[in-house]
């Protein structure tokens, strides 16, 4: 193919631009790329990220609210910095702020995983070899009078942590940042650039490719989260252990890398392409055919247009006052908030909870949770979209169509209130047997042992587990043909229960097989009916406003989404999963992670938040179907009006065509 005539029109980079590369310059290699963009960002932000949220909090010390904070900080990047990358890049070459944000969202995930390498080497402080003391593998010892971690305390104390948490914060805001022109100028160049009727076509295999990423990210975590999280060292832990920490940092760095080789192929893409003059002056001369039979429409629009000018910041107030004038915009708009707010805060903690609540390996719920539920939100968007197009939805239909889908939505979300038992943990939440005393980790079978309280290595002696082996009272340790350990001599241990006093590694097994299969089938129906609702709600955000307006009424959707929905919904889920902790861990005399939860108190969080918000999204759809019927009602009264006091009469005032359009592009 030989080079076209305008350099500038043609594929490459600065000066090199070769007539072999100019099979590239096509709108469908720019959907490839723009898709590889959003499909490694899914992968990372939606999939491997909140999959590895369990991982980084055991791994640094972190709670749930600084991990939510963390989810959040993403999103705030984002906000801030989409109306500026709209207004500078909408004029300029905007494959290039794609292929700088695609760069720049690597660069983000690089300073992500910063922490592994700039802290320690992990310890999770057990016996590697069965030579070491009995102090040291973490058995009763009368004579332990060094608890170790000392010299933990002096390196990587507070500021330690500070540190790793700054480099986490200033990580996920430079890939927000990143992230940003993918949406805010990736999209409307794709549409200017194909024609319209197509358009859809390549706006759902793009959305199609993020969604996917995400199922990807989880399912490729499970795989990174089985390999231990420093390369190369032996260790006698197994990923049933409490202490075992999965690479969570490989993800990053595999997929920083991909995002930078990706942005080159991104950077040589035209302003346009070279055909793109030639279709816009075909589609314009379709919209003058069209629109010359109703002229007086025309006219009306043109000066509805003129009403508001937003090229004048002035006249910003005036937009605002008109778009939250139109009460089912209003409406539809609390309701998406608060869908937001339940998709960003179980999202960011869900597969935390698969993995406490059914006592599951991390890498096993990430994967179940991306191969179950991720697949369902996928299928759920597109029946939705299909519905509407099959039906020919208008403004009340779609409106109805939000309020019976979330109706159904709020009853399967009632019934995830599924949960296996808390485990007994011996001076946690269950006294030592036989001891009446006050619930501590001290007791007078353990009281010679010395036991330190910062390494937790549960063991299972009878009906209770045991902070560790130290605290069950065990003074031998066993190893078993198949490499596990088991232990002996333990003075907390019940004999009638266990003969000589056995404990073995980990907590006591719970069966609650069949609750699991049941919480997994509500979750997987709930994001799907959540995300059958997009393209209605879409509708009725468009609509319900005059065509003037829609583009701004979008916009600030979006930022009400992320304001009211996106940005605190892991923050306060985050805080109130800490609020149901039983069990700190705790370093230096610091307060880390969470240890054990309380069952019953994170199924109460879990269904308390999402059946709230889902029950004021479905007041609020209600509302917003309530007063698109009311819209209509008058539209039909007006214009039976309108046809006795015949043509001769004056045409409606400002508000009144707002309205009248508003209804018309329902129709």
């Amino acid at each position: 193919m030989a080079v076209t005539e305008d350099k500038q029109l043609s594929y490459g980079w600065l000066r090199f631009r070769p007539a072999w590369l100019q099979f590239l310059n096509t709108p469908k290699w720019f959907l490839f790329f723009l898709s590889q963009y959003f499909f490694t960002q899914s992968i990372i932000v939606n999939g491997v990220y909140p999959g590895s949220i369990s991982t980084l909090e055991k791994r640094f010390g972190f709670s749930s609210y600084m991990t939510g904070m963390l989810t959040s900080s993403y999103d705030i990047a984002a906000m801030v910095l989409t109306p500026l990358i709209s207004y500078i890049g909408g004029s300029r070459k905007k494959p290039v702020f794609c292929a700088w944000g695609m760069f720049t969202m690597g660069v983000g995930f690089f300073i992500f995983m910063l922490p592994h390498f700039v802290s320690p080497p992990y310890d999770a402080g057990v016996v590697t070899n069965a030579t070491l003391s009995v102090s040291d593998s973490g058995l009763c010892a009368a004579n332990r009078t060094d608890f170790g971690g000392k010299d933990d305390c002096k390196e990587d104390a507070v500021g330690g942590n500070t540190l790793y948490y700054a480099l986490f914060i200033l990580g996920m805001v430079v890939a927000g940042a990143g992230c940003t022109p993918m949406y805010a100028l990736g999209i409307p160049y794709m549409d200017e650039n194909v024609k319209a009727k197509v358009s859809p076509m390549y706006v759902g295999i793009f959305v199609g490719c993020g969604i996917a990423g995400a199922a990807v990210g989880f399912v490729l975590l499970s795989k990174f989260l089985s390999m231990f999280v420093e390369l190369g060292v032996q260790t006698s832990l197994t990923m049933r252990d409490k202490q075992w920490v999965g690479n969570w940092w490989l993800g990053f760095a595999i997929f920083g890398a991909i995002c930078m080789f990706w942005s080159i192929w991104l950077l040589g893409f035209p302003k346009e392409f070279p055909k793109t003059k030639k279709l816009r002056e075909m589609e314009l001369c379709q919209v003058e055919t069209l629109t010359k039979v109703p002229n007086e429409d025309k006219e009306e629009e043109e000066e509805g247009e003129e009403e508001i000018s937003y090229s004048k910041l002035k006249d910003l107030p005036k937009a605002t006052k008109l778009v939250f004038s139109r009460l089912p915009f209003v409406f539809i708009t609390l309701g998406v908030c608060l869908e937001h707010f339940n998709i960003s805060a179980s999202g960011t903690f869900i597969s935390k909870v698969i993995q406490t609540q059914f006592y599951l390996h991390p890498g096993k719920a990430a994967l179940l949770y991306g191969v179950i539920a991720i697949p369902c939100a996928f299928v759920g968007n597109l029946f939705g979209a299909y519905i509407n197009k099959r039906l020919k939805l208008n403004l009340t239909d779609s409106a109805r169509m939000c309020f019976i889908i979330a109706v159904v939505g709020l009853v399967g979300t009632s019934f995830l209130y599924i949960k296996c038992d808390t485990p007994n943990i011996a001076g946690v939440n269950a006294p030592y047997l036989n001891n009446s005393d006050p619930v501590q980790l001290s007791s007078p079978c353990n009281l010679a042992c010395n036991c330190s309280g910062e390494s937790y290595a549960p063991v299972c002696g009878g009906p209770l587990t045991y902070f560790s082996p130290c605290h069950a009272g065990c003074s031998k340790m066993n190893k078993t043909s198949k490499g596990s350990s088991s232990y002996s001599n333990c003075a907390c241990v019940d004999e009638t229960d266990k003969p000589s006093g056995e404990a073995k590694k980990g907590n006591c097994y719970v069966d609650c097989g069949l609750n699991f299969i049941l919480f997994m089938t509500i979750l997987a129906l709930s994001p799907c009916m959540t995300f059958m609702n997009d393209t209605p709600a879409y509708i009725v955000t468009l609509r319900s406003v005059p065509p003037g307006q829609r583009s701004y009424a979008l916009g600030l959707q979006m930022d009400l989404v992320r304001v009211f929905g996106a940005i605190p919904g892991p923050i306060v889920f985050g805080a109130l999963l800490d609020r149901t902790c039983i069990l700190w861990n705790s370093k230096c005399g610091r307060r880390g992670h969470c240890l054990e939860y309380d069952h019953d108190g994170l199924a109460q969080v879990v269904v308390g938040v999402l059946v709230t918000c889902k029950f004021i999204t479905v007041v609020c759809f209600f509302l917003s179907w309530f007063f698109c019927r009311r819209l209509q009602a008058k539209e039909k009264m007006r214009d039976v009006s309108n046809e006795r006091e015949g043509e001769g009469k004056e045409r409606t005032s400002g508000n009144e065509k707002d309205l009248l359009y508003s209804i018309e592009s329902a129709m």
